[in-house]
């Protein structure tokens, strides 16, 4: 992989590229909040009172009484015992891990988890073993394999953030001994998916019982910064074991002043998820008429994997005779680039008829499906 080209965001729906304005699909500020006026302001008012770094850990000096005062809002609007803050999403599933070291004989991860994830098992001080993406058989096989006296945590992600595809949390649930966690990061379904926008968890209709939510604020939410949603007892784990937590500068309490505003804002946005989802569902329905197979996800996220490098020239090619920036992709931890677009409520009939018209113009009624796009489709 390398480095993106650079981008300046100049409003909800375009990025300026060597001194062009183009149209964006792309990105996971999924509600366009990080545009929010009222969240600008907060955090200017924040920084103006309140500073921007306590350069301190939260063990030592840099407890800002701000800290405790969002995690109290996150915890109540998702639904969790107790929330705490990280400096990054990343993070968060770290220092979990950190945390619940030694509880358990096996750690099972999903094989797409985020690389964050990924990294996150080591931690845990157990063997590791992987399960084919989303394989609810197989999970099943291994709790068979290993017998009663088996203390398992599977890692997944709620919302698999490069093609939308949700973890069968529920059905995880099902075939897991009664004693086993979930670690579930719901960094891409934060905000998205569940009738509240608490994410996979609610989606899913489990209890948060032997479950711990991570998430990121940078995403639907407009900010930045990392949380862990568990109960009291995890959160204390984290803070009296994890060097992730307790080791470095916490999150900037500006960041933290806003939490408020941003929880705010995500309810006002809630109700336009519906328009998007349509409109997500309506572009899917149209490229599948045209050949390509794309994956049907509750999220506004559509994939297209081109058949080869010529075609992924033509997709460019087309999206940018239009007027859009082409999304290509390299997500981590995947070998193959792909064109990843995320619709926002803030993208009019307009921009969507451009997009339409750009990619339908890469394949007709007669095109034709491809491996990779088999493998999307599959999730």
């Amino acid at each position: 992989m390398k480095e993106g080209m650079p981008l300046e965001r100049v409003d909800p729906v375009h990025v300026r590229r060597n001194g062009r304005l183009w149209l964006d699909f792309g990105g996971c500020d999924y509600l366009r909040l990080a545009h929010s006026p009222a969240l600008r302001q907060a955090l200017v008012r924040a920084i103006q009172t309140h500073g921007w770094n306590v350069a301190a850990s939260r063990l030592t000096t840099g407890n800002h009484p701000l800290y405790e005062r969002a995690e109290r809002k996150l915890a109540r609007f998702f639904g969790a015992e107790a929330a705490l803050l990280m400096p990054t999403g990343y993070t968060a599933p770290l220092a979990v891990a950190q945390a619940l070291a030694g509880m358990f004989t096996l750690a099972l991860v999903d094989e797409e988890a985020h690389v964050c994830l990924q990294d996150a098992a080591v931690f845990l001080g157990c063997p590791v073993r992987v399960f084919p993406h989303r394989d609810v058989d197989a999970v099943a096989r291994w709790v068979r394999r290993l017998g009663p006296g088996a203390r398992l945590i599977l890692i997944t992600d709620g919302l698999f953030g490069w093609n939308g595809a949700v973890a069968p949390l529920a059905e995880y649930r099902r075939v897991l001994p009664r004693n086993s966690w979930l670690l579930v990061d719901d960094a891409h379904a934060a905000g998205l998916l569940g009738r509240r926008g608490r994410g996979s968890v609610e989606e899913a209709g489990i209890s948060r019982e032997r479950l711990v939510q991570t998430l990121t604020l940078s995403k639907a939410l407009g900010l930045y910064g990392g949380v862990v949603l568990c109960s009291r007892e995890i959160r204390r784990r984290v803070v009296e074991r994890s060097g992730c937590f307790g080791g470095g500068t916490p999150l900037s309490p500006a960041l933290a002043a806003a939490v408020e505003t941003a929880l705010v804002e995500l309810r006002r946005a809630l109700p336009g998820r519906r328009r998007v989802l349509q409109e997500a569902a309506r572009l899917r329905a149209r490229l599948r008429a045209a050949g390509w197979e794309v994956l049907e996800t509750p999220a506004p996220i559509v994939a297209l994997f081109p058949a080869d490098r010529r075609e992924a020239r033509r997709v460019i090619r087309a999206l940018e005779s239009e007027g859009i920036h082409p999304p290509w992709t390299e997500y981590p931890g995947r070998s193959a680039g792909y064109f990843r677009f995320m619709l926002a409520p803030a993208h009019t009939a307009e921009h969507l008829e451009r997009l339409r018209r750009a990619l339908l113009s890469v394949r007709g009624a007669q095109g034709r499906p491809d491996a990779a796009g088999r493998r999307a489709r599959a999730g």
